[in-house]
């Protein structure tokens, strides 16, 4: 799957069987370059997500957390209120970019309440 993104737009896409689709955050990559050695973390949230329904289709959100240390490593949370699932979704290690950088420290949980969470931890290099 293809995007076209602004230039100043942060891209977290996981793909592939292991979660049943595709998920993707929005965020603005300029202000993620603000986490400086010595300053503290920066945090970038409530950017939209999408993520696959168990049930099928896509599941949307605003409910998201991307956080971003002096030491470059990334974490970025995703969170979902959708319908019932008739079972508890948890996968792991599916290939995940945050901030344009790839990763497979990545786990998807979707209960069978309807409760979903993505994260993804990316390494600085």
């Amino acid at each position: 799957m293809r995007m076209f993104i602004r230039k100043l737009t942060t891209l977290a896409l996981a793909s592939g069987t292991a979660v049943g689709g595709s998920l993707l955050v929005g965020g603005n990559a300029a202000n993620a370059a603000a986490a400086e050695p010595n300053q503290g973390a920066f945090v970038i949230k409530d950017q939209s997500c999408a993520g696959p329904n168990p049930n099928g289709g896509f599941l949307f959100t605003n409910d998201t957390h991307i956080v971003v240390t002096p030491s470059g490593n990334i974490k970025l949370t995703c969170h979902f209120d959708g319908p019932p699932a008739k079972e508890t979704v948890n996968r792991r290690g599916f290939l995940c970019f945050a901030l344009k950088k790839p990763t497979y420290d990545s786990h998807f949980v979707y209960t069978k309440s309807g409760q979903g969470t993505l994260t993804c931890h990316i390494k600085a290099e």
